[in-house]
């Protein structure tokens, strides 16, 4: 963990996360529960059930942040978790209010779709970003982005902490069971995934089983498996969590996430963590995370045939899935929370310097 000497020092922005839902919250769940002792923290938003209860929970989150401002005279950096749009608006605000305290800020930032509204909105995101004391980008290739296109000196890449496995009992069916956790939307493929499936659904009954956890377009979701008589290759789980996402992880034997817009995903850290080689999209920070043909297979979003290929090649295959989701389970030690405390106690000592 950081140490309690720097934590005291520190003030977390982002949503909330007792119950994470969505790859922010379970960051900072994970921060939370592994890296900070004392996890001093605000949580400026949630996906509560109306816009009325959301806008209610903005205020008093901002009011409960001016308070920590005001009284805790301990606080030296405001460490700001934001997405893009109406999330970096809002970040934005915390900011200004921060360097009016005369507070270090750092600003986090994991919007898969960050680059795209970074140059719609140019200007205006320039200006927040060159009051920031320091950016977070997620992975080596959105450091790249910040520097060369945006401008900033001022970035550090910090990768998000995956916790460890909770290794349970499974029995094994005989069948090669997929994962894909996730919204149930276009931006993270799942649909591609149905079509995959469709693509292959002959040559791969009683052998496979695609196990779909998340929220969303479920009706669409369900009306694609039951018109196309999917029903007994794909199984639709609902959102899953907690103790019922550990069960799932370690029933499963590969991951897939289909994404066309991502950041750094949680999900496959964990899904690595549990021995499960990924079928994943090139885009955002997924290539630094997987390595093709070793731990895991990347293709270009959109590309159904290359998915149908690489989910065929490894039900064909069991002694592959399995010496490359051991591989997988080797490549995620550096996403660890110690790892990652550490890396993370060296930004904050180099600004409270």
């Amino acid at each position: 963990m950081i140490p309690t000497h720097i934590t005291n020092k520190i003030l977390t922005v982002g949503c909330a996360c007792n119950n994470p839902k969505g790859g922010i919250a379970q960051v900072l769940y994970n921060y939370k529960t592994y890296l900070f002792k004392d996890f001093n923290f605000i949580a400026n938003s949630y996906k509560g059930p109306s816009k009325f209860h959301k806008g209610l929970f903005a205020i008093y989150g901002l009011i409960s942040f001016l308070l920590k401002l005001l009284f805790n005279w301990n606080i030296r950096i405001v460490h700001i978790h934001t997405s893009a749009n109406l999330g970096f608006k809002r970040s934005a605000i915390y900011l200004y209010i921060s360097k009016y305290f005369k507070k270090k800020v750092i600003m986090h930032i994991h919007a898969g779709i960050f680059d795209k509204y970074y140059r719609e909105n140019k200007e205006y995101v320039h200006g927040v970003l060159s009051k920031c004391d320091l950016i977070v980008a997620l992975s080596s290739n959105w450091g790249d982005f910040f520097r060369g296109e945006v401008g900033m000196n001022h970035v550090a890449v910090l990768p998000n902490p995956t916790e460890h496995p909770r290794i349970l009992p499974s029995a094994k069916d005989g069948k090669c069971h997929f994962l894909f956790m996730g919204n149930i939307n276009r931006n993270k493929g799942v649909f591609d995934l149905i079509q995959a499936v469709i693509r292959i659904k002959n040559e791969i009954r009683d052998k496979a089983i695609f196990h779909i956890c998340g929220s969303g377009a479920d009706d669409e979701l369900m009306q694609m498996i039951n018109s196309n008589d999917l029903s007994d290759l794909i199984t639709y789980e609902g959102f899953v969590g907690g103790d019922d996402k550990v069960v799932m992880l370690n029933k499963c034997d590969v991951y897939i996430l289909p994404s066309y817009i991502e950041g750094f995903p949680v999900s496959i850290l964990e899904a690595m963590s549990y021995g499960m080689p990924v079928i994943s999209t090139n885009v955002g920070g997924i290539p630094t995370i997987i390595e093709h043909s070793k731990d895991g297979y990347l293709f270009t979003p959109g590309d159904v045939e290359k998915l149908s290929s690489y989910i065929l090649e490894l039900i064909k295959n069991p002694n592959k899935t399995h010496e490359m989701g051991e591989l997988a389970r080797v490549a995620v030690n550096a996403y660890y929370p110690e790892v990652i405390a550490d890396e993370l106690t060296m930004i904050y000592t180099k600004l409270l310097a």
